[in-house]
Protein backbone atom coordinates (compact mmCIF):
# COMPACT_ATOMS: atom_id res chain seq x y z
CA UNK A 1 0.00 0.00 0.00
CA UNK A 2 2.89 2.55 0.96
CA UNK A 3 4.33 1.63 -2.34
CA UNK A 4 1.40 2.21 -4.27
CA UNK A 5 0.78 5.70 -2.93
CA UNK A 6 4.22 7.17 -3.27
CA UNK A 7 3.35 5.80 -7.00
CA UNK A 8 0.73 7.91 -7.39
CA UNK A 9 2.54 10.94 -5.84
CA UNK A 10 5.09 10.01 -8.34
CA UNK A 11 2.52 9.74 -11.30
CA UNK A 12 0.93 12.88 -10.22
CA UNK A 13 4.52 14.57 -10.49
CA UNK A 14 5.35 13.64 -13.70
CA UNK A 15 2.29 14.74 -15.42
CA UNK A 16 2.12 18.14 -13.61
CA UNK A 17 5.89 18.37 -15.01
CA UNK A 18 4.91 17.17 -18.73
CA UNK A 19 1.63 19.68 -18.84
CA UNK A 20 4.14 22.58 -17.73
CA UNK A 21 6.81 21.76 -20.67
CA UNK A 22 3.63 21.90 -22.91
CA UNK A 23 2.64 24.77 -21.87
CA UNK A 24 5.90 26.31 -22.18
CA UNK A 25 7.01 25.13 -25.86
CA UNK A 26 3.33 26.53 -26.72
CA UNK A 27 4.30 29.69 -25.22
CA UNK A 28 7.68 30.35 -26.74
CA UNK A 29 6.46 29.01 -30.21
CA UNK A 30 3.41 31.61 -29.92
CA UNK A 31 6.35 34.14 -29.45
CA UNK A 32 8.72 32.80 -32.09
CA UNK A 33 5.47 33.39 -34.14
CA UNK A 34 5.22 37.41 -33.31
CA UNK A 35 8.28 37.77 -33.42
CA UNK A 36 8.61 36.15 -36.95
CA UNK A 37 5.79 38.27 -38.10
CA UNK A 38 7.12 41.60 -36.98
CA UNK A 39 10.61 40.63 -37.55
CA UNK A 40 12.07 38.72 -41.14
CA UNK A 41 9.65 39.25 -44.30
CA UNK A 42 10.41 38.62 -48.09
CA UNK A 43 7.32 40.62 -48.84
CA UNK A 44 4.76 43.32 -47.86
CA UNK A 45 1.73 42.62 -48.52
CA UNK A 46 1.77 44.26 -51.36
CA UNK A 47 3.44 41.76 -53.04
CA UNK A 48 6.57 44.44 -53.13
CA UNK A 49 9.99 42.87 -52.36
CA UNK A 50 11.76 43.33 -48.83
CA UNK A 51 15.02 43.13 -47.94
CA UNK A 52 15.96 40.55 -44.73
CA UNK A 53 15.95 42.17 -41.60
CA UNK A 54 14.18 43.00 -38.40
CA UNK A 55 11.47 45.57 -39.09
CA UNK A 56 10.22 48.06 -36.11
CA UNK A 57 7.22 50.29 -36.96
CA UNK A 58 6.89 53.89 -36.03
CA UNK A 59 3.49 54.47 -35.21
CA UNK A 60 2.00 58.55 -36.56
CA UNK A 61 -0.87 59.75 -36.69
CA UNK A 62 -1.63 59.58 -40.21
CA UNK A 63 0.20 55.92 -41.34
CA UNK A 64 2.67 53.69 -39.81
CA UNK A 65 6.29 53.84 -41.02
CA UNK A 66 8.15 50.43 -41.27
CA UNK A 67 12.19 50.30 -40.70
CA UNK A 68 14.81 48.15 -39.99
CA UNK A 69 16.62 48.27 -36.61
CA UNK A 70 19.05 51.01 -36.12
CA UNK A 71 17.34 53.05 -38.78
CA UNK A 72 15.00 55.00 -36.64
CA UNK A 73 16.46 58.54 -37.13
CA UNK A 74 15.10 57.60 -40.95
CA UNK A 75 12.01 56.96 -39.68
CA UNK A 76 11.48 60.08 -37.82
CA UNK A 77 12.58 62.32 -40.76
CA UNK A 78 10.26 60.53 -43.07
CA UNK A 79 7.04 61.40 -40.51
CA UNK A 80 8.09 64.76 -40.58
CA UNK A 81 8.60 65.15 -44.24
CA UNK A 82 5.24 63.07 -44.25
CA UNK A 83 3.16 65.21 -41.68
CA UNK A 84 4.07 68.17 -43.55
CA UNK A 85 2.56 67.02 -46.60
CA UNK A 86 -0.70 66.00 -44.65
CA UNK A 87 -1.19 69.40 -43.38
CA UNK A 88 -0.07 71.43 -47.13
CA UNK A 89 -2.78 68.74 -48.73
CA UNK A 90 -5.31 69.77 -46.30
CA UNK A 91 -5.17 73.43 -47.62
CA UNK A 92 -4.47 72.32 -51.58
CA UNK A 93 -7.59 70.60 -51.34
CA UNK A 94 -9.86 72.57 -48.71
CA UNK A 95 -13.12 71.67 -49.68
CA UNK A 96 -11.97 67.97 -48.95
CA UNK A 97 -11.63 66.19 -45.69
CA UNK A 98 -8.16 64.49 -46.25
CA UNK A 99 -8.15 63.10 -42.93
CA UNK A 100 -10.32 60.71 -43.75
CA UNK A 101 -9.65 60.53 -47.20
CA UNK A 102 -6.08 59.13 -46.09
CA UNK A 103 -7.93 56.75 -43.73
CA UNK A 104 -10.29 55.44 -46.37
CA UNK A 105 -10.58 52.59 -47.44
CA UNK A 106 -7.25 51.80 -45.16
CA UNK A 107 -4.34 54.02 -44.00
CA UNK A 108 -0.68 53.66 -45.36
CA UNK A 109 2.23 51.92 -44.49
CA UNK A 110 5.40 53.66 -45.49
CA UNK A 111 8.33 50.94 -45.95
CA UNK A 112 11.94 52.10 -45.73
CA UNK A 113 14.35 49.87 -47.51
CA UNK A 114 17.64 49.67 -46.39
CA UNK A 115 19.35 48.63 -49.32
CA UNK A 116 18.21 49.22 -53.10
CA UNK A 117 16.29 46.45 -55.35
CA UNK A 118 14.33 46.60 -57.47
CA UNK A 119 12.03 49.55 -58.57
CA UNK A 120 13.82 51.08 -54.87
CA UNK A 121 16.86 52.99 -55.83
CA UNK A 122 17.78 56.95 -55.18
CA UNK A 123 15.16 58.77 -56.22
CA UNK A 124 12.85 56.15 -57.36
CA UNK A 125 9.81 55.34 -54.70
CA UNK A 126 7.12 53.10 -55.27
CA UNK A 127 3.07 53.48 -54.27
CA UNK A 128 0.70 50.76 -53.78
CA UNK A 129 -2.85 50.98 -53.39
CA UNK A 130 -5.89 48.33 -54.29
CA UNK A 131 -9.56 48.68 -53.16
CA UNK A 132 -12.22 46.50 -52.55
CA UNK A 133 -12.07 42.86 -50.13
CA UNK A 134 -7.85 43.35 -50.35
CA UNK A 135 -7.58 47.43 -49.78
CA UNK A 136 -3.97 48.00 -49.00
CA UNK A 137 -1.84 51.15 -49.20
CA UNK A 138 1.96 51.15 -49.55
CA UNK A 139 4.56 53.53 -49.83
CA UNK A 140 8.54 52.50 -50.32
CA UNK A 141 11.22 54.65 -50.28
CA UNK A 142 15.38 53.41 -50.07
CA UNK A 143 15.97 54.84 -46.55
CA UNK A 144 18.25 58.23 -46.55
CA UNK A 145 21.19 56.29 -44.61
CA UNK A 146 21.61 54.01 -47.32
CA UNK A 147 22.25 56.28 -50.28
CA UNK A 148 25.85 56.00 -51.05
CA UNK A 149 28.11 59.30 -52.40
CA UNK A 150 26.57 59.22 -55.82
CA UNK A 151 23.41 58.08 -55.03
CA UNK A 152 23.28 62.01 -53.97
CA UNK A 153 24.50 63.37 -57.07
CA UNK A 154 22.16 64.36 -59.03
CA UNK A 155 18.54 64.73 -59.98
CA UNK A 156 17.98 64.87 -63.31
CA UNK A 157 18.21 69.01 -62.81
CA UNK A 158 21.66 68.47 -61.80
CA UNK A 159 20.39 69.13 -58.09
CA UNK A 160 22.03 67.09 -55.33
CA UNK A 161 19.44 64.86 -53.06
CA UNK A 162 19.62 66.86 -50.04
CA UNK A 163 16.99 67.17 -47.22
CA UNK A 164 14.64 69.49 -49.91
CA UNK A 165 14.58 66.45 -52.63
CA UNK A 166 14.06 63.57 -50.10
CA UNK A 167 10.97 65.86 -48.80
CA UNK A 168 9.98 66.54 -52.96
CA UNK A 169 9.76 62.39 -53.60
CA UNK A 170 8.01 62.01 -49.86
CA UNK A 171 5.34 64.34 -51.31
CA UNK A 172 4.93 63.15 -54.59
CA UNK A 173 4.20 59.85 -53.55
CA UNK A 174 1.83 60.59 -51.04
CA UNK A 175 0.02 62.84 -53.10
CA UNK A 176 -0.62 60.04 -55.50
CA UNK A 177 -2.67 58.68 -52.88
CA UNK A 178 -5.07 61.45 -51.92
CA UNK A 179 -5.01 62.14 -55.77
CA UNK A 180 -6.09 58.66 -56.63
CA UNK A 181 -8.77 58.51 -53.96
CA UNK A 182 -10.12 61.94 -54.42
CA UNK A 183 -10.89 60.82 -58.00
CA UNK A 184 -12.03 57.51 -57.53
CA UNK A 185 -14.82 58.74 -54.74
CA UNK A 186 -15.72 61.81 -57.23
CA UNK A 187 -14.97 61.53 -60.73
CA UNK A 188 -16.04 59.98 -63.64
CA UNK A 189 -12.83 58.56 -65.05
CA UNK A 190 -9.86 57.13 -63.20
CA UNK A 191 -6.94 58.91 -62.38
CA UNK A 192 -4.47 56.69 -64.07
CA UNK A 193 -5.88 55.88 -66.65
CA UNK A 194 -5.19 59.83 -68.11
CA UNK A 195 -1.98 60.84 -70.39
CA UNK A 196 1.53 60.29 -67.74
CA UNK A 197 1.87 64.14 -68.53
CA UNK A 198 -1.52 64.30 -66.38
CA UNK A 199 -1.22 61.73 -64.04
CA UNK A 200 2.72 62.04 -63.15
CA UNK A 201 2.48 65.82 -64.02
CA UNK A 202 0.10 66.47 -61.29
CA UNK A 203 1.99 64.30 -58.59
CA UNK A 204 5.55 66.17 -59.49
CA UNK A 205 3.66 69.39 -59.44
CA UNK A 206 2.46 69.03 -56.01
CA UNK A 207 5.34 67.08 -54.66
CA UNK A 208 7.27 70.45 -55.37
CA UNK A 209 4.91 73.06 -54.21
CA UNK A 210 4.31 71.37 -50.70
CA UNK A 211 7.83 70.06 -50.36
CA UNK A 212 9.66 73.31 -49.11
CA UNK A 213 10.73 76.31 -50.39
CA UNK A 214 13.64 75.49 -52.32
CA UNK A 215 11.84 72.99 -54.49
CA UNK A 216 8.84 75.63 -55.03
CA UNK A 217 10.54 78.18 -56.26
CA UNK A 218 14.19 77.06 -57.16
CA UNK A 219 13.21 73.65 -58.00
CA UNK A 220 10.06 74.45 -60.29
CA UNK A 221 11.67 77.17 -62.02
CA UNK A 222 14.54 74.61 -63.44
CA UNK A 223 11.98 72.51 -64.70
CA UNK A 224 10.01 75.57 -66.31
CA UNK A 225 13.83 76.91 -67.87
CA UNK A 226 14.30 73.24 -69.11
CA UNK A 227 10.98 73.51 -71.14
CA UNK A 228 11.33 77.20 -72.34
CA UNK A 229 14.69 76.41 -73.56
CA UNK A 230 13.28 73.32 -75.68
CA UNK A 231 9.55 73.66 -76.06
CA UNK A 232 9.69 70.67 -78.43
CA UNK A 233 9.87 68.64 -75.51
CA UNK A 234 5.67 69.46 -75.51
CA UNK A 235 4.25 67.57 -78.52
CA UNK A 236 0.47 67.54 -78.70
CA UNK A 237 -0.42 65.48 -76.26
CA UNK A 238 3.26 63.64 -75.69
CA UNK A 239 6.18 64.95 -73.57
CA UNK A 240 9.61 64.32 -73.19
CA UNK A 241 9.72 63.77 -69.43
CA UNK A 242 6.34 63.17 -67.44
CA UNK A 243 7.61 64.24 -64.30
CA UNK A 244 9.38 67.40 -65.22
CA UNK A 245 7.31 68.35 -68.31
CA UNK A 246 3.94 67.27 -66.50
CA UNK A 247 4.66 69.13 -63.33
CA UNK A 248 5.50 72.56 -65.78
CA UNK A 249 2.02 71.39 -67.79
CA UNK A 250 0.06 71.32 -64.56
CA UNK A 251 1.61 74.60 -63.06
CA UNK A 252 0.38 76.58 -66.13
CA UNK A 253 -3.25 75.11 -65.50
CA UNK A 254 -3.08 76.65 -62.51
CA UNK A 255 -1.47 79.82 -63.81
CA UNK A 256 -3.85 80.35 -66.67
CA UNK A 257 -7.27 78.57 -65.75
CA UNK A 258 -6.79 78.44 -61.54
CA UNK A 259 -6.79 75.66 -59.19
CA UNK A 260 -10.38 74.86 -59.02
CA UNK A 261 -10.61 74.40 -62.65
CA UNK A 262 -7.41 72.36 -62.48
CA UNK A 263 -8.84 70.26 -59.08
CA UNK A 264 -12.39 70.12 -61.52
CA UNK A 265 -10.76 67.94 -64.18
CA UNK A 266 -9.65 65.66 -61.68
CA UNK A 267 -13.45 65.60 -60.04
CA UNK A 268 -15.34 65.47 -63.56
CA UNK A 269 -17.94 63.21 -64.26
CA UNK A 270 -17.01 63.28 -67.45
CA UNK A 271 -16.12 59.33 -68.51
CA UNK A 272 -12.54 59.99 -70.24
CA UNK A 273 -9.65 62.49 -69.19
CA UNK A 274 -10.13 63.81 -72.23
CA UNK A 275 -14.09 64.62 -71.88
CA UNK A 276 -13.07 66.20 -68.44
CA UNK A 277 -10.17 68.05 -69.84
CA UNK A 278 -12.37 69.59 -72.70
CA UNK A 279 -15.47 70.08 -70.28
CA UNK A 280 -13.53 71.94 -67.69
CA UNK A 281 -11.67 74.32 -69.31
CA UNK A 282 -12.98 74.13 -73.30
CA UNK A 283 -10.10 73.12 -74.65
CA UNK A 284 -8.16 69.62 -75.82
CA UNK A 285 -4.85 68.40 -75.19
CA UNK A 286 -3.05 69.70 -78.57
CA UNK A 287 -4.69 73.61 -77.92
CA UNK A 288 -3.59 73.11 -74.07
CA UNK A 289 0.29 72.40 -75.44
CA UNK A 290 0.16 74.93 -77.58
CA UNK A 291 -1.18 77.47 -75.17
CA UNK A 292 1.46 75.80 -72.24
CA UNK A 293 4.46 76.20 -75.23
CA UNK A 294 3.37 79.80 -76.24
CA UNK A 295 3.30 81.39 -72.43
CA UNK A 296 6.98 79.10 -71.60
CA UNK A 297 8.41 80.66 -74.93
CA UNK A 298 7.53 84.01 -74.07
CA UNK A 299 9.05 84.29 -70.75
CA UNK A 300 11.91 82.73 -71.27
Amino acid sequence: MVFLKLGTRTLRSMCAIALAVLLASELVSAAESRAGQAGTQNKSPGGVELPDGSWETLITPILDIRYQAGDKADAELYAGFLEKTHRALRDEFSSVDVDALTRNPVPCTVWLHPRASGAISAGNALAATSYGAASLCELHFLAPSAYTAPDRCCTKIGEPRDVDQLHRITAHEYSTIVLDRLNRQRAGWRFHSAPKWFEQGYEEYLGCMLASEHTRTVTMAKYRELVAKTPSRLRDGDVENPYIDGAVLVQFLHERFGRQKTQGILLSPAGTFEDALRQTIGIDQRELFNLARAALTANK
